[in-house]
């Protein structure tokens, strides 16, 4: 692993990160030829019934995506000062070096998939600073809607408030229950060009949040209070 990204003098860059860095690389190959083969998938089943034999590959190349994102939060986890741009950098050298092509496609999917994790990762953080026991979700409880779960109740986490209103809108169209759907009340610039958010923003959204998890453990236990 190249040391130009991860300063020797800086202690943030430790074995814990390189550890979480190289088992980041195992899956940069299978995540990419997962990440088009669902495109495929999704766009021909987008309105056919999928048969078995696409279920089962639907279902393998999740399986292999969950790899890569369960490497990453691991990477946000043991980040320390590591900036977004750095694993960018990281994953664009990695993928380069075993590919000798560009980037840019395996890029544009890794970008997404590490704001994805970035704010799972933060969401959790926040629910923690708030004090609120939770669980992560499983593979069906994120098909039902349920990125975490608190008091037993699936919470559908989203990154804007534009997504969590359209999501709202959606649930009450389908007769499924708004008040699951909770805003991280995360902005981008919250994490400062890095992967996790500082102390302090934490303190801030965890008071935002609070109440609205509050909300969605009430509207499916009434009466109910968080610990």
């Amino acid at each position: 692993m190249s040391n130009n990204l991860f300063p020797n003098n800086d202690p943030s860059y430790g074995p814990e990160l390189r550890a979480a860095l190289s088992r980041l690389t195992l899956f940069v190959h299978s995540f990419e030829h997962s990440y088009m083969e669902l495109g495929r998938i999704r766009n021909k089943y987008k309105h056919r019934f999928m048969n078995i034999r696409a279920r089962q590959k639907f279902k393998r190349f999740k399986k292999e995506i969950r790899g890569f994102n369960d490497a990453l939060r691991d990477v946000i986890e043991k980040s320390g000062n590591m900036t977004f741009d750095e694993l960018i950098n990281f994953l664009a050298t990695t993928y380069t070096a075993a590919h000798g092509k560009s980037p840019s496609s395996f890029i544009s999917h890794a970008r997404d998939t590490i704001i994805g994790a970035r704010n799972e990762v933060a969401f959790e953080q926040i629910l923690t600073t708030a004090g609120i026991t939770f669980n992560e979700g499983t593979d069906e409880d994120d098909a039902r809607g349920g990125d975490v779960l608190v008091e037993n109740v699936r919470i559908d986490t989203k990154t804007s408030w534009r997504k969590t209103e359209k999501a709202k809108a959606h649930a009450l169209a389908h007769g499924y229950n708004p008040d699951r759907v909770v805003w991280s009340h995360i902005n981008q610039d919250d994490y400062e060009g890095r992967l996790t958010l500082p102390a302090y923003k934490l303190q801030e959204l965890a008071a935002k949040v609070r109440p609205d998890i509050e909300r969605a453990v009430a509207s499916v236990r009434p009466g109910h209070k968080l610990a």
